[in-house]
């Protein structure tokens, strides 16, 4: 059942996704499964209770979780059983103990790591800057408070403080480090022989009895789906504007009003020449830096070159270099602390400023070019002044129908055609479509929903459905296909040509463990593989990354036999994906070597290690916890 997971939560990106699946539980911390109203308990940890509520809302954080994670192969059925549900509860369970040990343990949060932390989640982030405001609104609709928040990631951060405690306390010698890039970096000398079904489709036979047993166990497979078509009319904010005339007086009051919109701001582009002051600098230093930027000016307004004396005295290395041109700016705009920008946007063209005083040092500011303010003519913006108007004019009157919809809809619940004539709208028809969707409004999936909805099947109309943005539709049901099963004289060539294949797959893998038997008793993999007219590939080097062109499975066989002994090659089989059989030869192999490796890859190697190891040791660390606590299981309220 839980083979999808398995598969996917192998290798290296282990890790990866099991952070992943843990980040609801961290993110939303104890209190929320925790202290919990609800007086059913699913388990009890040294006297804390872990509420059914609260187990229910971690049950579906991770089914939405891994619903992203999957997209099209996820199955809800994957989730629906008691090993998924076990595994929710343990991680519960391990949660209450390592947040009780680690505050046992000493472990604290203080309130300055708790703030930067929190400012650091994009959520509550506008133009990457922290916004108190957004911070708030943000839980407020989500359903919690900021105290409230704000304890849940303080038990976050304790819980990694902890957990980071087992990586930092890993040991990894260079030794181990060089074996694992040995083995990491390792190449092997590969052939390969493999059996392909197809030999073995002419010679199959199905027996007639063959196919109506299958038939009969797999009567699914060739049901037909339950097909239905609708009607619908639809209430749509872009239609209704298309209708709604606008006058030119209008045109123009508008362009008056949103002269911004079709305006280009006045850009400065500047130079300066900044003579650093350090922060918490003397009164002295200060000044000798006043006086420095003094006797450069009088030598600007000698005539001396600005980029010149840029390059030689400027301490602003980025634009030092380009004779301390910043480029263009817009007033208002964050490229220019406030003071700097004050005499940008206020001096004369390639008038040399009065040392200005800023948080980085005295600045000298001269003001390159100036591009005027443009705003675009009304005869260049009049068409898409006219579909904004259109827009507002629709807003007001989308609100206006949308209640008559609803409740036409709904006062006429057997046909469609009232809240059509009332509201000018046009009854359309759609294809035929199953709960899988289809073409058009198929494709949405409260149509769907609505169209497969009890009501609609017997005939009442749907209830409004809001699909896409300011948008409206309902539908009524005009024809519908049960589900039903193909005859077996529809569908009889299909299950020959599947048992055949079935069939055909099995001879392979016979013939293949056949070969490989052989080959124990010394014979020549390409000999028995042309005798056996199987498809041969000459010995080749791979490493673990394998090559294009070979079977996944393959290279990963390949690495599990082990080194041949005396020259002498070591074989295994595998099936393919597609019913192949390949049996694989390892001729020789060569190790990695550690020398050759750069210190980067050495570096990444041990840090990967010391969190594996320290993974180890953490989990060494809960089990142990989980030994010395007091825990009760309710299973009858799972």
């Amino acid at each position: 059942m839980l083979t999808t997971i398995r598969e996917k939560t192998q290798g290296w990106i282990a890790g990866i996704i099991l952070s992943l699946i843990a980040i609801p539980f961290a993110l939303w911390g104890i209190n929320s499964y925790f202290n919990n109203e609800s007086d059913t308990q699913v388990a009890t940890v040294d006297g804390v209770d872990i509420s059914l509520q609260a187990y229910k809302q971690a049950l579906e954080q991770q089914r939405n979780l891994m619903q992203q994670y999957l997209g099209r192969n996820f199955d809800a059925r994957m989730f629906d059983n008691p090993e998924f549900k076990q595994q929710i509860l343990n991680r519960l369970i391990d949660q209450v103990l390592i947040v009780h040990h680690a505050r046992a343990a000493g472990y604290r949060i203080s309130n300055v790591e708790l703030g930067a932390a929190i400012k650091q989640i994009p959520q509550f982030q506008q133009e990457k800057h922290f916004d108190p405001k957004l911070y708030e609104a943000v839980l407020h609709n989500a359903g919690y408070t900021v105290p409230g928040f704000e304890s849940r990631k303080r038990d976050e951060l304790l819980t990694q403080q902890a957990q980071s405690s087992f990586v930092q306390g890993a040991l990894v010698t260079p030794v181990d480090t060089a074996t694992v890039v040995r083995l990491k970096e390792q190449a092997r000398e590969v052939a390969y022989a493999t059996v392909l079904p197809e030999k073995f489709l002419k010679t199959v036979t199905v027996s007639p009895e063959a196919v109506k047993n299958y038939y009969s166990s797999h009567a699914e497979q060739f049901k037909t789906p339950e097909e239905i078509r609708v009607e619908y009319v639809r209430l749509s904010l872009a239609d209704i504007a298309k209708t709604l005339p606008v006058t030119d007086d209008e045109l123009q009051k508008l362009y008056s009003e949103e002269g911004e919109r079709f305006t280009t701001p006045e850009e400065r582009a500047a130079s300066h020449i900044l003579i650093e002051v350090p922060e918490n600098a003397s009164a002295d230093v200060d000044k000798r830096a006043l006086a420095k930027a003094q006797d450069i000016r009088k030598q600007l307004l000698a005539g001396a070159n600005f980029a010149a004396l840029a390059k030689k005295y400027s301490n602003d290395p980025g634009s030092a270099a380009k004779g301390g041109d910043l480029g263009y700016a817009r007033k208002g705009s964050k490229d220019y602390v406030k003071e700097f920008q004050a005499v940008v946007f206020s001096q004369k063209l390639n008038e040399i400023s009065q040392p200005v005083k800023t948080q980085f040092g005295y600045h000298l500011i001269k003001v390159t070019h100036i591009k005027p303010e443009v705003r675009k003519p009304f005869s260049q913006v009049r068409a898409e002044l006219e579909t904004l108007l259109q827009q507002r004019k629709a807003e007001d009157r989308f609100s206006e129908l949308s209640e008559k919809f609803h409740n036409l809809v709904y006062e006429h619940p057997q046909n469609l055609a009232p809240a059509a004539q009332a509201l000018s709208l046009q009854v359309q028809q759609s294809d035929w479509f199953s709960r899988a969707g289809g073409p058009g409004i198929a494709s949405e999936p409260g149509v769907i929903q609505a169209a497969f909805s009890p009501e609609v099947l017997h005939g009442a109309n749907s209830d409004t459905i809001e699909a896409g943005e300011n948008s409206l539709m309902a539908v009524h049901m005009v024809g519908h296909h049960e589900a039903t099963v193909k005859s077996l004289t529809e569908v009889r060539d299909s299950i020959e040509q599947i048992l055949k294949q079935q069939l055909a797959q099995e001879d392979a893998m016979k013939a293949g463990t056949n070969l490989l038997a052989q080959l124990t008793k010394g014979a020549s993999l390409e000999a028995l593989a042309r005798q056996a007219g199987a498809t041969y590939s000459a010995p080749q080097t791979l490493t673990r990354d394998g090559k294009p062109g070979i079977d996944r499975h393959i290279v990963e066989v390949a690495f599990k036999i082990p080194r041949p002994v005396a020259a002498k090659p070591n074989y295994d089989g595998i099936r393919l994906d597609n019913g192949s059989y390949a049996v694989v030869a390892v001729e020789k192999v060569t190790d990695g070597d550690p020398e050759q490796i750069s210190d980067t890859v050495k570096k990444q190697t041990k840090q990967l290690l010391e969190r594996r190891r320290g993974s180890d040791y953490y989990d060494a660390y809960l089990a142990g916890l989980r030994h010395t606590a007091k825990i009760k299981i309710y299973a009858n309220n799972l």
